[in-house]
């Protein structure tokens, strides 16, 4: 008799934690965001994206035309090659924001 008053005592207090857990983690998710202009500095962030992997490149680009002798090939196919990674950065952070907008 007394391991079952026992067990049921465990459960009860194991119930009450379960709750107490789920509360919090809600109380946190309904929090509003202490940045607001945390989507402005990301979108502001995609320029320096854009231009840091194109520049990037183009320099990556010349050192190595430079070192095979390859100009200019070597420099267009890495201005191409950063340019695209640029833009695909930019493609997935526009995707994210979509996905933070529609969460909310």
């Amino acid at each position: 008799m007394k391991n079952q008053n026992k067990t049921k005592d465990k459960f009860k207090d194991l119930e009450s934690r379960i709750n107490h857990a789920e509360n919090k983690i809600l109380k946190k998710d309904k929090k509003p965001s202490k940045n607001k202009y945390k989507y402005k500095y990301s979108f502001a962030s995609v320029s320096y994206d854009l231009a840091g992997t194109t520049l990037g490149s183009l320099v990556i680009g010349l050192l190595l035309d430079h070192y095979f002798d390859t100009t200019p090939w070597l420099l267009v196919v890495m201005v191409l090659l950063g340019t695209a990674s640029g833009i695909l950065l930019l493609w997935k952070k526009q995707q994210e924001a979509e996905d933070k907008k529609d969460e909310m």
